[in-house]
This record gives C-alpha cells, sequence and structure tokens, in this order.
C-alpha cells in the first residue's frame, strides 16, 4: 500500500494548546488550534491576503510563536503571535528570493538566542538538477551565505538539521554522485561562523540511498539514518558520532534490526532517555527502541499505518521540563478533530512535566512558608529574649541611678550643712566688725 502522508507543523505552547499548521493546495496557510487534551477547538486562515511558497514554524520561551514563509512575490517574511487578544501579530520583511527564477524547496529555521538561522533549497528552473541549500541568519544585520551547491534530482530530497549543545548546526542531504545517489554530511561552528568546506559523505556503497534523516540526543550523541539499496531491498543504515567522548570524530555503524523497504523517511525521537526508531513499511508502523543510546536495538511494537490523516511531523515545543530528557524534532501522527501519536508518550510526558513544574512550585511554596514560619518562630523567640534581657538591664539602670541619688543627695545635705556653718560664722563676724571688735 502507498501511503498517503501529508506534511505539517506541530507546535506545543506552555498553557497546554497545540497549534497545528498546514499549507493547502490552494497555498493558503491554515492553523488548527487543539486544546491539551489533544481536541480540536478552531481552526483559521493566517495572513489570509498571501499566496505561500513554503514554511516553517517554531515557539520562543515567552511562549510566541514564530512563522517564516516565502511568499508567491518571493519576500521572505517572518511573523510573530501570541495567544492573547491584546496582542497584535508582527509581520517583519526579512529580503526579496527570485521566485520567477528559482524552484524553493525544504524552507526550515531554528531559533538560537538572538539569531534565527534559516535554511533553504533552490534550483534555477532552466536547470532543476543542480541544486543549492542556502542559509539566511537574521539578527541585527541580514547575513546570507551557500551551504553546498549539488547535483541532484529534478526534485530536491529534504534535508534534516539540529543543533548541538554547543548551537552548532548539523545537516544531512542526499546527492547525485555519478550514477547514483549518496547521502552527505555537513556541519556550521558557530565559533568561526562557517560552513564546513568539505561535505563528509555517509553512505559508502555505490549504491542507490534514499531517506536521510539526522537526530542529536541529549547526550550529544548525532544519529544519522538512511536506506541503501541493496540486492533490490532498501535496508535501513545507522552511523553515530559522538560529540563528549574521544572517538577522534569518527562515524560508526550501530547494528540495528533488519528493516527493509521503508515507505516513507524513518526518524528517530527520545523519551525518558530511551530513544527510538520509527517506521512504516506501508502496511504497518512500527518501532525499535535503544535504552543506551543507539549501542543496542530491538523491536518494541507495531500499529496498522492508517492512510487517511496521517501525518509526517515537524514538532515544536518549549518546555524546559520536557525537554531535560526527552527530544522530537518529528513525529508521525494521525490527525483530524484530535492528535494520536503513533508509539509516543509525548502527552503523558508532557503531563508528567507539567506536573513536576507545579510539584516543584508548590514544594517551593511551601517550602517558603515553612521558612517564613521558622523565621516568625525564630523572631518570636528572640524578641522575648531581647524584651527580657532589656527589663533586666532597664531594672540594673534604675536601681544604679536610685543608687546615685541616694548619694547624691546625702552630699548634697551634707554641703548644704556646711554651707548654713559658713553663713553662721560670717554673719558673727560681721557683727564684731560693726561693734568695733576689728581693727
Amino acid at each position: 500500500m502507498v501511503l498517503k502522508i501529508q506534511n505539517g507543523f506541530l507546535i506545543k505552547s506552555l498553557q497546554g494548546r497545540y497549534y497545528f499548521f498546514q499549507l493547502r493546495k490552494n497555498r493558503k496557510l491554515v492553523c488548527s488550534i487543539f486544546d491539551n487534551k489533544n481536541k480540536k477547538n478552531r481552526s483559521m486562515l493566517l495572513v489570509e491576503d498571501e499566496r505561500i511558497i513554503d514554511f516553517a514554524a517554531d515557539i520562543d520561551e515567552e511562549d510566541r510563536i514564530h512563522l517564516i514563509y516565502i511568499n508567491n512575490e518571493g519576500h521572505l517574511i517572518h511573523y510573530t503571535f501570541k495567544n492573547e487578544e491584546n496582542e497584535k501579530p508582527k509581520k517583519e520583511y526579512i529580503t526579496k528570493l527570485d521566485t520567477r527564477s528559482n524552484i524553493y524547496s525544504n524552507l526550515n529555521f531554528k531559533l538560537q538566542k538572538n539569531n534565527i538561522i534559516i535554511l533553504y533549497s533552490c534550483s534555477n528552473v532552466i536547470n532543476p538538477n543542480i541544486w543549492s541549500i542556502h542559509q539566511i541568519i537574521k539578527s541585527e544585520k541580514i547575513k546570507k551565505s551557500t551551504v553546498i551547491n549539488t547535483i541532484s534530482e529534478k526534485f530536491f530530497s529534504p534535508f534534516f538539521m539540529d543543533l548541538d549543545n554547543l548551537g552548532n548546526i548539523h545537516l544531512i542531504y542526499r546527492a547525485k554522485d555519478i550514477n547514483s545517489n549518496h547521502i552527505y554530511y555537513t556541519y556550521y561552528n558557530v565559533y568561526i561562523n562557517k560552513w564546513n568546506p568539505t561535505p563528509e559523505k555517509i553512505s559508502t556503497l555505490n549504491n542507490d540511498n534514499i531517506f536521510p534523516y539526522l537526530f542529536i540526543d541529549t547526550q550529544n550523541n548525532i544519529h544519522i539514518l538512511w536506506e541503501e539499496l541493496i540486492n533490490k531491498d532498501y535496508i535501513l543504515k545507522s552511523k553515530m558520532l559522538s560529540l563528549t567522548k574521544s572517538n577522534n570524530f569518527k562515524w560508526v555503524s550501530t547494528s540495528i534490526p533488519t528493516i527493509r523497504n521503508c515507505a516513507y523517511i524513518p526518524i528517530m525521537l527520545e523519551e525518558n532517555g530511551i530513544l527510538k526508531i520509527i517506521f512504516s513499511d506501508g502496511e504497518k508502523i512500527k518501532c525499535i527502541c535503544s535504552p543506551d543510546y543507539g549501542l543496542s536495538w530491538k523491536y518494541e511494537k507495531e500499529a496498522t499505518a492508517e492512510n487517511e490523516n496521517m501525518y509526517f511531523i515537524f514538532f515544536r515545543n518549549n518546555s524546559s521540563n520536557f525537554n531535560e530528557k526527552n527530544k522530537i524534532n518529528n513525529i508521525y501522527v494521525k490527525l483530524d478533530n484530535s492528535i494520536s501519536f503513533y508509539f509516543s508518550e509525548i502527552q503523558e510526558d508532557f503531563n508528567t512535566a507539567e506536573k513536576r513544574e507545579i510539584d516543584k512550585v508548590q514544594k517551593e511554596e511551601t517550602n517558603k512558608e515553612t521558612d517564613e514560619e521558622k523565621f516568625s518562630s525564630v523572631e518570636d523567640s528572640a524578641l522575648e529574649s531581647f524584651k527580657k534581657e532589656t527589663e533586666i538591664k532597664i531594672e540594673e539602670i534604675s536601681n544604679y541611678i536610685k543608687d546615685n541619688i541616694n548619694i547624691l543627695y546625702s552630699k548634697t545635705s551634707s554641703l548644704e550643712s556646711k554651707i548654713e556653718e559658713i553663713k553662721e560664722i560670717l554673719n558673727k563676724n560681721e557683727k564684731k566688725k560693726r561693734f568695733g571688735l576689728f581693727k
């Protein structure tokens, strides 16, 4: 069975809502909003007056949604909004692309601090077998560069990028090499602001290769998946490179169960420290898991592949709690009036993350109250002690003053007595002088 898989971007906000963005056949961009129980609330048209060639979406730490899109006139636009009635969407022009002479596809971007890193593929309509991947960095100034130039088919296969924990960009793509298609890897160094000038060939045999995919797990290991044609069957291959271990930056082939003839792009994700590869053979959608970050794999489960309403999703979220032990760049879902995730506990993981956040806040509040109670108790005890000490000191001072007053009074009385004696002597002398007793 040939699966009719659709594409779109799914964003999870901190409020628990999902925003699903999809481009309709009439080139109109639609946003469907789902509640925190995965049920659709409503749909709306965005930028109604424009026809869109390609778009991508992401969300920042402030819960603001970012859209980058190319419209029919070739304008590359940055569109942002929050789900708040008092904040109007903001539209910002980035640059002009030549949509009359060129074909544009695979638009994607990453938010990185104060920068937006935008990548897209481009080919001239006159020679559609020559393709380029271009980069635009939107910051205070617009910086443009070419990542690679290559020969490919008339339709360029999707490329995939991811960021390591230092912010370097890693990219995988498919390109023609003589008579067969191979898988190539390159990277962008943020410290020197340059792409590796010599992409590395990942596939080794002179056979056809399809469906490249790249994923960096939470331990900073880079994983690459693709399918290689061997004896008329496409066999899933896997390689990994650790950026934290001393392996001289060499790619190592990893052993996975034999998987043949994937119907669409196989993906990798991480949930609670477990890596998962999800793929479909057209009839079933299946999952294999690794508990040791790709060193060993085993079959986990499978489900019937739905030919209706099945989507290959670019997934974005901004929950720091969720992202501690989980990472999902892409996911397969069934989507109509609700969202069903294939082989992912993403909703439960978010609920757990949200519960952890609530528990953390409650614990902080409890600790705060306990600290306040302790402080209040200590404060009361200190106040009582201070009161007693003050009373004792006041009593001591009072007694001291009384003693000194008594002493002063006794001395004053003695002094008064002597003054009286002196007065009496003076009076006698005055009388004697008056009667001529003194010469």
